[in-house]
C-alpha cells in the first residue's frame, strides 16, 4: 500500500539486503514441498497442447494458497505459479488477477512476478482485440503496467518501475486514452524522484571526498529529507557544521514515533491542504496523483485522526498503513471532509467570494489530469456544472 502524505513515493534507490542461512534454508523447503505436492502436476499439463488443464490446476493452487498461513516462502511459490499456469488459458485470465491481488496482498516476494504475468496477459487482450473491446483491453493493459511500476517502486527497483510506467503513458498517448493524463503525471514524479536520487548520490561522492564540504553536506540533507523522504539517511550526514535548523529537526524527524505528525505517520489533514497547496502553485497532474495514491487507506475505513506505518517493514519499502490507535487518537475524528473541500475548492476550482463578479474558478484554463463533472453547485441562486477535460474546467448554468 502507498504511504500517505508526503509519502506519496517511497524512497528510490536501489537497494539489497543480506540473505541469512535461514532464509534460504526456508526457500528450499517451501521449494521441496512445492514439488512434492504439485510437481508432477504441473509437468504434465505444461506438457499438453490444451491449456484448459493449465487453468484448471491454476485454480487448485490458488484454493491452496488462500488456505496457507505463516509460510511466505510457500504461498509466493504458489502464487508464482498458479499465475502463470492460469494466464496460459484465456479462461484461466481472472483466476489469474485473483492469484496476483492475493500475492499483493499476502506474498509481496511474488507481486512483481505476477504483475508481468498479468501485463504480458493483458497486452495478449490487446493485441487480439477488436472493435470496442480494443479500448476496454488497452485500459486494461495500461493499468497493468501502472500496478506492475507501483510495486517496482515499492521495492526500490526505480528504473523498472519508470520503464513500465513509460510504456504505459507511450500506449494511452498512442490510443488517447483518458488515462493518459494520469500516466503521463506518474511518470513526471518518477523522472523528477531519479533526478533527485542520482543528485542526492552525487552530493554523497562529495561529502566523502570532503567532509568539510557544507556546500554539498546541507544540500545533500534537504534532498534527503524532502524529495527523498529519507530523515533516517539525512540524519547521517548532519554534523556540527550544518545548519542550525537541519541540526535541530532531522535527527528529531528521524527518531520520531508519533502516528500522526511524524515519518512513523500523518495527520489525515495534511494530504488535502498539501494537495490544495499543489493546485495553488499549477501542479494539479502531482496533486491527483497524490488523491489517487491515498485511495488505499480507506479499504480499512474512514479517514480518521491519523494513520500510521506498521509491520516489520514499517520504516522501509513496503510498511503496513493502518489508522492509529496508539497515543490518544481519534478513529472518528474524519478528516474526510478536508478531501472533500480540496476536490471542490481545489480539483474543480470553485473558490466563492463575496464579489458576486461571477462564479470563481481557479486556474480554469490549466487542465487537472482527469475528466469529470461537479453537478449542481449552488451561486447566488442558480446551479452550475464545472467540468473538468483536457482544456481545463468550465461552468455550465443548469
Amino acid at each position: 500500500m502507498s504511504r500517505i502524505a508526503v509519502l506519496i513515493l517511497l524512497s528510490l534507490a536501489m537497494f539489497s539486503l543480506p540473505v541469512s542461512a535461514a532464509d534460504t534454508e526456508a526457500q528450499k523447503k517451501a521449494e521441496d514441498a512445492f514439488d512434492s505436492l504439485y510437481g508432477a502436476d504441473v509437468k504434465r499439463v505444461r506438457a499438453t497442447r490444451d491449456t484448459a488443464d493449465d487453468a484448471a490446476l491454476a485454480a487448485k493452487l490458488l484454493a491452496a494458497a488462500r488456505a496457507v498461513e505463516a509460510q511466505p516462502e510457500f504461498l509466493a511459490i504458489l502464487c508464482t505459479n498458479a499465475c502463470e499456469l492460469a494466464a496460459a488459458d484465456a479462461k484461466g485470465y481472472e483466476t489469474a488477477q485473483a492469484v496476483c491481488d492475493l500475492a499483493i496482498e499476502k506474498a509481496p516476494s511474488a507481486a512483481g512476478a505476477c504483475q508481468d504475468t498479468i501485463v504480458t496477459m493483458r497486452r495478449r487482450q490487446y493485441d487480439t482485440a477488436r472493435g470496442d473491446a480494443k479500448a476496454q483491453a488497452c485500459d486494461a493493459l495500461i493499468d497493468a503496467l501502472a500496478a506492475s511500476a507501483d510495486t517496482r517502486l515499492r521495492g526500490g527497483d526505480t528504473e523498472g518501475a519508470h520503464a513500465r510506467l513509460l510504456k504505459a503513458a507511450t500506449l494511452a498517448r498512442q490510443t488517447r486514452s483518458q488515462k493518459a493524463d494520469a500516466v503521463e503525471a506518474q511518470l513526471k514524479t518518477i523522472t523528477a524522484r531519479q533526478k533527485s536520487a542520482a543528485e542526492a548520490e552525487r552530493l554523497k561522492k562529495q561529502v566523502e571526498a570532503d567532509p568539510a564540504n557544507a556546500k554539498a553536506r546541507d544540500p545533500l540533507v534537504r534532498l534527503l529529507v524532502v524529495d527523498l523522504d529519507s530523515p533516517a539517511e539525512a540524519a547521517k550526514y548532519v554534523d556540527e557544521s550544518s545548519d542550525a535548523t537541519l541540526k535541530k529537526f532531522v535527527p528529531a524527524a528521524a527518531q520520531s514515533d508519533r502516528p500522526d505528525h511524524g515519518p512513523m505517520g500523518s495527520y489525515d489533514g495534511w494530504p488535502p491542504l498539501t494537495m490544495d497547496v499543489m493546485c495553488r502553485f499549477g501542479a494539479f497532474d502531482k496533486a491527483v496523483n497524490f488523491l489517487r495514491a491515498v485511495e488505499p487507506v480507506t479499504h480499512e475505513g474512514p479517514f480518521a485522526q491519523g494513520h500510521e506505518f506498521l509491520g516489520p517493514d514499517s520504516r522501509g519499502f513496503d510498511p503496513v498503513v493502518r489508522i492509529a490507535n496508539r497515543g490518544g487518537q481519534d478513529f472518528n475524528e474524519e478528516c474526510g471532509a478536508a478531501f472533500a473541500e480540496v476536490i471542490i475548492r481545489s480539483f474543480f476550482g470553485y473558490r466563492p467570494d463575496l464579489s458576486g463578479a461571477g462564479l470563481p474558478l481557479l486556474a480554469p484554463r490549466t487542465r487537472r489530469g482527469f475528466n469529470g463533472q461537479l453537478r449542481h453547485v449552488p451561486f447566488h441562486g442558480g446551479l452550475y456544472t464545472i467540468r473538468s477535460d483536457a482544456q481545463g474546467i468550465h461552468q455550465e448554468k443548469e
